[in-house]
This record gives structure tokens, C-alpha cells and sequence, in this order.
């Protein structure tokens, strides 16, 4: 909305301006390709007032990345992004939709219904939805899950078993949930370590040489099987998992996760 169309027509007329919005919309555009929450916008008109706030906070956090890599989806970039913004809030609207990926309403409706369909979002009206009720079963459950490791490091351990969407809780989802179901997930040095060389396939024989290893099935146990369960790491031939030529290698999750550590640096 032009609050001024008066200075808007005469700063176009001389040049100095565009297509009223445009502005805006580059701001939301730009900071969200840096992979930013998007802005919060606060218009008062009755005080006659306009805030707008860059929050400095990655949308999709190394948490939301092992939050959606252990309830086991696959979603493209610009779906996780948007999954990632409604396990951040209460409710996700068209509006939010179009303020992170910049696409047009119909097309924030597909992206709405197919996560729908993919049962991690569930519609509150025409043009809102919200988080599944069994992932935020997910979440009550989450905060009693235990985390082991080996004796000096903490490994990835995900409870994986989503309950089935019949299983019902009267907690509204919370800004906070994937921080708290995180708290259950956690990465050593070393699966760090193995995250970031098996973007290009590794023998278990490569990893193992990595950190000095000699017990081949304490290693597989402890520290790569967590990292394949979580959904970080696949193998190259998982219909022969004792494959000679068997090799690892991230998963799209895997590599959005340590793309997001390079991107920190």
C-alpha cells in the first residue's frame, strides 16, 4: 500500500524511484537468499508508523536440517525452507510462503499442499496451515529420548519410530520444538569429520583410518550406523550392506548440513 502516492508520483517523475513495493520486496528477497528468516514486518497505521526488522537467524539451522533428516524426509530446498519456517511458528500462511521463496499465490498453494500431502503440514483454513499433529507427538516424545555415544564423544542417537497421525496431544506446537527435540542430537567431532568426507564415497577402510580405528565393528556400530539411521549418511549398495566394494556417502540432508557449517565460516 502507498501511504504517500503524492511523493511516490513525483520521485518516479524525476527518477528516483521505481514501481512502488519493489523495494521491499527486494529487501525480503535479497535477505532471504542469504538464507535468513525472513523479515517482520510492522506497519501501524493508525500511529502512522512502519518497522521493518532483519532478524540475523538461519532459516534453515544445522537443528531444522537433523530435525528433518530424522523424522526421514527428503524435501527439496525450497520445501525445507518453508517446512523450516512453520515448525518456527505457530501457523504458516500463503503470505509467509511467498515471503520466502517469492513465488506467486497458486504457486504457494502447491507448496502448501504438497507438504500437506507429505503429512508434515495440515491445513487450519484456505490459506493457513500448520504442523501435523503426530509430529508434534514427535516432540512430546523427543524431550524423554536418550542420546549415547562412545567415551569420549557424543553420538548421533535418533528415535526414528514416528507415532502413527491417529496418535493425538493438546500442545500447540512452540517456536522452540526443533530446539528441543535436537537437544536429543547431537554430532561428534568425529561424524562431523566423516560427514565432510563422504560427500565423494568412502570405504569404511578410508573412514576407519581417519581417527586410528582398528575395531571395525565398534566404529560401524557407534559412530556410522547413528549417522545412516539419522538419514545423513546412505550406503552406495544398501541391498548388500556387507559388500566388499561397500561405500558411504552424505544424503541430501547430509550435504545441506555441512554446506550450512561452510556457510558460517
Amino acid at each position: 500500500e502507498v501511504r504517500n502516492p503524492a511523493i511516490v508520483n513525483a520521485f518516479r517523475r524525476i527518477g528516483l524511484s521505481d514501481q512502488a513495493g519493489t523495494g521491499i520486496r527486494s529487501i525480503f528477497n535479497n535477505w532471504v537468499y542469504l538464507g535468513n528468516t525472513p523479515p517482520e514486518v510492522l506497519n501501524n497505521k493508525f500511529a502512522k508508523t512502519f518497522e521493518l526488522s532483519l532478524l540475523k537467524e538461519k532459516l534453515l539451522s544445522e537443528e531444522q536440517i537433523l530435525f528433518q533428516s530424522s523424522i526421514g524426509v527428503h524435501l527439496s530446498p525450497e520445501h525445507a525452507l518453508v517446512f523450516a519456517y512453520a515448525c518456527k511458528h505457530d501457523r504458516l500462511t500463503f503470505t509467509d510462503i511467498k515471503a520466502i521463496t517469492g513465488k506467486t499465490r497458486s504457486e504457494c498453494r502447491e507448496i502448501g499442499d504438497h507438504l500437506v500431502v507429505q503429512v508434515l503440514l495440515q491445513k487450519v483454513d484456505d490459506t493457513s496451515y500448520e504442523v501435523t499433529e503426530h509430529l508434534k507427538t514427535h516432540f512430546v516424545k523427543s524431550q524423554t529420548a536418550s542420546v549415547s555415544g562412545d567415551s569420549d564423544q557424543v553420538d548421533v542417537d535418533v528415535n526414528t519410530d514416528l507415532p502413527t497421525p491417529s496418535d493425538q496431544v493438546d500442545n500447540k506446537i512452540k517456536p522452540d520444538l526443533v530446539t528441543a527435540i535436537t537437544k536429543t542430537i547431537k554430532l561428534s567431532d568425529k561424524q562431523r569429520t566423516i560427514l565432510k568426507k563422504c560427500e565423494a564415497p568412502r570405504s569404511m577402510a578410508e573412514l576407519q583410518e581417519l581417527f586410528n580405528y582398528r575395531n571395525r565393528s565398534y566404529f560401524k556400530k557407534k559412530i556410522v550406523n547413528p549417522l545412516i539411521e539419522s538419514g545423513l549418511v546412505q550406503m552406495t549398495k544398501p541391498e548388500k550392506p556387507n559388500a566388499s566394494n561397500q561405500k558411504y556417502v552424505t544424503t541430501a540432508n547430509g550435504s545441506r548440513l555441512v554446506q550450512s557449517w561452510r556457510d558460517d565460516k
